[in-house]
């Protein structure tokens, strides 16, 4: 299919999820083409066609069509319990209670460490109590979004059962995807009824006036924008609510596209306040100098 996506162009073509979901659904295999062509979407909804995608890679992952990033994240989760190949350090001894758990995600502690760091000394300054799991794997936020379920299923009971162990009551996450993940995938999981807060909203005493700036709202959780607002006055009513380009694994699939989606959202005037570590490594490699994180900027960094 000759979409502009394939092009090379920031945009999307939401009709050709029509086309992916029907041939997934036929007993007929995906091409290489066609599973290249359907992974670039980044879920992001903006056309309301992301459901249909992730059923329609669903539906391709349950007849073993598998692309091959999908292969080398699901390979990498379990070896490595994070998507990005990174060895973790071996867990250590068995942990005592922890009624709140900081989950810290993948992306935070191995892409972006300033941001994981800050958010931890942000919440201490709050007087947060809580404490960090031994062994931390990976949400499964991403399988979920690339389609494959089981592996997915199989990152929450892992995890689950690390909670139990802790007496786990509430998770306060650092990433939307994880928050995301946490809510949708984790409560309700055999009886597992946690409270799933994100760092942002446990911010109360603490906010930073930059001047003129706009948030990105993040896709895995939009409705914390005006939390995040509330943290930095003078804020812009022209929040971003455009795809940064790094959703749903595009940017391992299609950094080309990704970056061509960064730098459309991006091309506006005034600082750009994320609170995603997705969105902050997406639209930090087109714009550096103007994207800050708001758990980094309430650090003082």
């Amino acid at each position: 299919m000759n979409t502009e996506a394939q092009n090379g162009r920031a945009d999307c073509f939401p009709p050709a999820s029509i086309y992916y979901y029907v041939k997934a659904s036929l007993p007929v295999a995906l091409s290489p083409n066609d599973l290249d062509g359907l992974y670039r979407c980044t879920l992001c909804n903006h056309c309301g066609m992301a459901g249909m995608n992730r059923d329609a890679r669903n539906k391709a992952i349950g007849k073993d069509n598998i692309a091959p990033h999908v292969a080398m994240v699901r390979d990498s989760i379990s070896k490595y319990g994070n998507p990005y190949g990174i060895a973790a350090s071996p867990a250590g001894e068995a942990q005592g209670r922890m009624e709140t758990v900081l989950f810290r995600g993948c992306t935070p502690r191995y892409k972006t460490p300033e941001i994981h760091e800050a958010a931890k000394r942000v919440l201490d300054r709050e007087g947060v109590k809580y404490g960090i799991l031994d062994g931390e794997t990976c949400c499964g936020n991403i399988l979920f979004n690339l389609g494959d379920k089981v592996s997915g299923m199989e990152a929450v009971r892992k995890n689950v059962e690390k909670f139990r162990e802790a007496g786990t009551k509430r998770i306060i996450a650092i990433c939307p995807g994880c928050y995301s993940a946490l809510n949708k995938y984790y409560k309700g999981f055999e009886g597992f009824e946690p409270e799933i807060v994100l760092a942002a909203d446990m911010i109360k005493g603490q906010s930073s006036d930059i001047g003129e700036y706009r948030v990105q709202y993040s896709c895995h959780a939009k409705e914390k924008g005006e939390v995040v607002r509330k943290l930095v006055p003078g804020a812009s009513r022209n929040a971003s609510g455009d795809c940064c380009g790094a959703g749903a694994g595009l940017r391992m699939h299609d950094r080309q596209m990704a970056e061509a989606k960064a730098r459309k959202t991006a091309n506006v005037s005034g600082t750009i306040i994320t609170y995603c570590p997705f969105c902050y490594i997406s639209l930090s490699a087109v714009d550096p100098g103007n994207v800050k994180d708001i758990y980094m900027l309430l650090d003082g960094r």
